[in-house]
């Protein structure tokens, strides 16, 4: 079986995962995991632990006969999964079984947490909690493809045995935070070159030496990618981002590069989005009706998008009112004596020649070959695998909980939003045109970097700043759940 069909049976079984006999076919299955079913006593285990779950944890699967590697199942007795019940489980049951994957799911078994423990490589005893979340309607794309990493027939089960470490350093590679972020970020750098080719802001948006808007389309990137976080969230409907509903609310909405209108999805629902609704407060939204509002840009535009447009604002209604700067129209009024007095950067217009040019293919495009050598300054570029932002975005679980260094969803989170514009506007060098970081192709500074970097930081100013402080009359910390060293059946380490 191919690495695609067997994403694809996996991502089938996590749609319908709704007990332990889907878990079960999962791991025994698909995965090739020795058949195990044993509870486990919670005989000892201090209260907090034991009344967070229904009953007993259950071993259902291991990595062979006479394996150390194990997974057990435990059913939370709470109506949701909650990280703060999990570490004093996971506390209680690594003592007996220091290589193992954890597996969560609430009461009602309709959402799940599988766990991964990874040991710090500078601070051995200190645990690195990583997580897949498994939700019927949210990010089963990403948790396919890791977790059939995980495939012990990869690791050629049928001809050897394979000791428990190397079945965890599998685990700890599947459940890499980095390695997703950086997948995104390199599928988001593919796309930025393919939307320069076609994306056209109104005249007075700065274009650099090559002629296209980099500014606005990083500009447009994080406005959509900051809408994607506060969607997770549940307060921007799903249907506006629905490819199936938008053609049945939009006149002209069309994916096929040579269909319809043009640009329909871009003014028609993001601009009303940024614009007239994220910086807008609530009671004072509603239609432009003459050219009197035509620089008012907290009023809805392209009435003429929409099929019924007088149901359109209710797809926008309950969106609340974000009091930043990042959804600030950018079109200006410079008064009766400036020349030019109107200056249209967004383009957030009745006018045709004020519009910005946005194809619907750029957001719900089929995948397509692009060459982007050029862009790239390697020939290596030239056959390189895109398709609609939209697609890409709901092929990846995004979570509203910021990662640390201890606790992390193997997702991408809120962070994501500052670096995706700090990152791409590093991407090109506007004084010369040329594209910067050719070499490597990246547009991504990993976090391990970035975490060392401010380690290191610190460590010199407080160096210097504590210079004479008696260590000995320091505090002691103690009881920190998330880098307690094991007690017991400590892993070992090569």
């Amino acid at each position: 079986m191919g690495q695609i069909e067997r994403q694809q049976m996996v991502l089938n079984i996590l749609r319908n995962l709704r007990d332990l006999g889907g878990l079960k076919k999962l791991f025994w299955e698909e995965l090739n995991y020795e058949r195990e079913n044993k509870p486990l006593s919670m005989r000892g285990w201090p209260d907090s632990a034991r009344k967070a779950l229904v009953d007993d944890p259950i071993l259902f699967a291991s990595g062979g006969e006479d394996s150390a590697f194990h997974m057990v199942y435990c059913r939370l007795a709470s109506a949701s999964l909650q990280r703060n019940l999990e570490r004093p489980i996971v506390n209680q049951l690594i003592r007996e079984h220091p290589y193992c994957l954890f597996v969560f799911s609430d009461k009602a078994q309709s959402a799940w947490h599988f766990l991964n423990i990874k040991y710090d490589e500078k601070a051995e005893k200190r645990r690195l909690f990583r997580r897949i979340t498994v939700r019927a309607d949210s990010g089963l794309r990403t948790a396919a493809e890791r977790l059939q990493m995980m495939d012990l027939a990869l690791m050629g089960k049928d001809l050897f045995g394979i000791p428990a470490l190397e079945i965890q350093k599998r685990h700890d590679d599947a459940f890499d935070v980095e390695s997703v972020t950086k997948a995104f970020y390199k599928e988001l750098a593919n796309w930025y070159f393919w939307a320069l080719k076609h994306v056209r802001f109104p005249k007075d948006a700065p274009k650099e030496a090559d002629g296209h808007d980099h500014i606005g389309v990083i500009r447009m990137i994080t406005r959509l990618i900051f809408c994607w976080f506060v969607k997770e969230k549940g307060l921007i409907p799903e249907v506006l981002f629905d490819e199936r509903r938008l053609a049945g609310l939009l006149d002209g909405f069309a994916t096929d590069k040579d269909a319809g209108k043009d640009s329909v999805f871009y003014k028609a629902i993001l601009q009303n989005l940024f614009f007239a609704t994220l910086n807008t407060e609530m009671d004072k939204r509603g239609w432009a009706r003459d050219e009197q509002n035509f620089m008012a840009h907290s009023l809805y535009r392209h009435r003429d998008f929409f099929k019924k447009p007088g149901d359109a604002l209710a797809l926008f209604k309950n969106i609340p009112f974000l009091n930043g700067g990042l959804f600030e129209c950018l079109d200006k009024d410079l008064g009766e004596n400036a020349r030019p007095r109107y200056v249209r950067i967004d383009g957030f217009s009745r006018r045709p020649d004020s519009q910005p040019v946005v194809p619907d293919f750029l957001f719900f495009g089929p995948e397509r070959e692009e060459d982007l050598s050029a862009d790239y300054g390697d020939r290596k570029f030239r056959k390189v695998r895109v398709r609609g932002l939209i697609h890409t975005l709901q092929q990846y679980h995004f979570t509203i909980e910021e990662n640390t260094p201890f606790e992390q969803e193997v997702a991408l989170d809120p962070e994501l939003s500052g670096k995706v514009f700090e990152n791409l506007l590093a991407a090109y060098n506007p004084e010369t045109g040329a594209t910067a970081r050719k070499q490597t192709g990246s547009f991504y500074t990993p976090r391990e970097i970035v975490e060392y970097m401010v380690d290191e930081a610190l460590v010199a100013f407080l160096g210097t700043a504590l210079k004479g402080f008696d260590a000995s009359r320091r505090p002691r910390v103690t009881g920190s759940e998330i880098s307690a060293p094991v007690t017991h059946g400590h892993r070992e380490r090569r």
